[in-house]
């Protein structure tokens, strides 16, 4: 087969995974947005945002294959972070296990089946793996009850899982997860219901709590001026230029710089338009002096004015 060929397959299989994706996350009842700056797919980074009134939301980048570029999983990363969301990159990869979710830079790697599952089939047991060990989640309320209807002491449940009294009294007040040899001898001594599957919100919270100790927000001072008291995350390889958390989530593109055409800042703010029409509430668009018209007009014929706000930035070269 001529390379040729084997690009245009490859393209077509990535099409009708990115529709089975779609699928998945419409039967989810999500409402979502494709990003499709750069419209290069190997130049951006995220794919798909989703959201839905349950908060299950995700910020999803379609793969061909299992590796993710450490600019892909920053991107992800922060972008989650701003929406409370949770970084997931979706792969036909083969070698990806049915309900197995892989963390890899941060970011939970998935086959279609298993997103659909995580989604759609809640009976599912779904595993997350991590470091070479499988994980499941801990069901404090169960083991609380069991170890209370067994008459057992935190001393007793240390002896007989070999444990220590610590770990377990954990488990019962907060949870977490375990490998899977733990989660057998839970059960073996508690009854079935005392470990679960991995969900979303097990997902979301474990993601908060290591990107919130790793990730800087990283505003700019002009930044800080547009959007008062938000925290400003810069993306790389997206629409946004950064994406700031505050009372709103706000998308700021900044088309300072001479490396944007205008059918580029165009593209990006159409882009961000259309997120902003169900996740968030203004697109700030930072342009200089001499350009502002000329972009203003451009835009005019695009998109709604009304949902961004131009900001004229002088820079230093405009004295």
């Amino acid at each position: 087969m001529k390379e040729g060929s084997r690009v245009r397959d490859r393209r077509e299989d990535l099409r009708r995974l990115f529709s089975r994706v779609v699928d998945t996350l419409s039967r989810a009842g999500k409402k979502y947005a494709p990003l499709k700056f750069p419209t290069s797919y190997r130049e951006r980074s995220i794919d798909l945002i989703a959201v839905g009134k349950d908060g299950k939301n995700a910020v999803l980048r379609i793969k061909s294959g299992s590796r993710i570029t450490k600019e892909e999983a920053e991107d992800l990363r922060k972008a989650s972070l701003a929406l409370d969301s949770i970084p997931i990159a979706v792969s036909d990869d083969p070698s990806l296990y049915d309900n197995i979710i892989y963390e890899k830079e941060g970011v939970y790697l998935m086959n279609e089946r298993t997103l659909d599952n995580l989604y759609n089939k809640p009976n599912e047991i779904i595993a997350l793996y991590r470091k070479g060990d499988l994980y499941l989640v801990v069901n404090r309320d169960a083991i609380k009850r069991e170890r209370a209807r067994k008459e057992m002491s935190l001393g007793d449940a240390s002896y007989a899982l070999n444990l220590s009294r610590k770990m377990i009294y954990t488990y019962e007040k907060e949870g977490g997860m375990v490998t899977i040899e733990t989660a057998e001898k839970l059960v073996n001594l508690f009854g079935t219901d005392a470990v679960m599957s991995v969900n979303h919100e097990m997902i979301r919270e474990d993601f908060m709590n290591k990107a919130r100790r790793k990730v800087e927000a990283d505003a700019t001072d002009v930044i800080k001026e547009i959007v008062e008291g938000g925290e400003a995350y810069k993306l790389r390889k997206s629409a946004p230029d950064y994406i700031v958390k505050g009372e709103d989530v706000e998308t700021v593109i900044d088309a300072t710089s001479k490396e944007f055409s205008l059918r580029k800042v165009v593209k990006k703010v159409t882009e961000c338009v259309k997120l902003s029409e169900f996740a968030w509430s203004n697109v700030h668009l930072l342009v200089t002096p001499s350009r502002v018209e000329v972009v203003r007009d451009e835009l005019s014929t695009q998109v709604s004015l009304n949902k961004i706000r131009l900001h004229k930035i002088r820079k230093s070269s405009e004295g």
